[in-house]
């Protein structure tokens, strides 16, 4: 279940469901899949190539990609998963 974001909360919300990634920043919703990473050292792995747009095809800015990517990592981590962006 997402919950709604405090007033005060100025970062993406992310959830996840053990396949995507679902952030939600400034009015925008974004899915981000993630794949096991059978290669690496890591649990998951991300391509950053996916990750351009919102949902609404809006374009995702650098310091929002910024904030988005830590959100990810975070929320991985309190799922006990270690991430990798490629």
């Amino acid at each position: 279940m997402i919950k709604a974001p405090s007033p005060r909360r100025r970062g993406p919300l992310v959830t996840f469901d053990g396949a995507r990634f679902h952030i939600q920043l400034r009015g925008h919703e974004l899915a981000v899949t993630a794949v096991e990473d059978v290669d690496g050292q890591e649990d998951l792995l991300i391509e950053l190539d996916a990750i351009t747009h919102y949902g609404d095809g809006e374009e995702i800015a650098v310091e929002d990609m910024a904030a988005i990517l830590e959100a990810i990592e975070e929320e991985a981590g309190k799922a006990g998963l270690s991430i990798a962006f490629e």
